[in-house]
């Protein structure tokens, strides 16, 4: 489950992953469904973004086999991995707390921020 909010802590959207779908629930009751979570948020947001690779990256794991130009310093990482760049920084015990993922597809540039609050 991954709660989408706004600056003020407001829950706009709710994303829930089930074994054969993954559902989007709006604040406004409204919903849609798709077969993957990464389907899902293409079709909300317009663009791929990793959502399989999140559940490994909040834990702090990476895939060495998958990743390139892994770097260490100051308690962040940062590695490539399908074409994004992704920063996890902020470690606690449960893994990062901020993750930063960009992209860029031709002309456009994609910025993902998450900030991970486990209370």
């Amino acid at each position: 489950m991954l709660d989408l909010a706004n600056p003020l802590g407001s829950t706009l959207a709710r994303v829930e992953v089930f074994p054969d779908r993954a559902v989007l629930a709006r604040s406004d009751g409204s919903t849609q469904e798709a077969a993957t979570a990464d389907a899902l948020i293409a079709q909300v947001v317009g663009a791929a973004i990793p959502v399989s690779g999140l559940r490994s990256w909040l834990k702090g794991d990476i895939n060495p086999a998958l990743t390139s130009g892994v770097q260490q310093d100051n308690g962040s990482t940062r590695f490539v991995q399908d074409g994004w760049s992704v920063a996890l920084s902020r470690h606690d015990t449960h893994g990062p707390r901020l993750v930063h993922l960009t992209r860029k597809e031709g002309l456009r540039s994609i910025s993902v921020r998450l900030v991970v609050d486990a209370s």
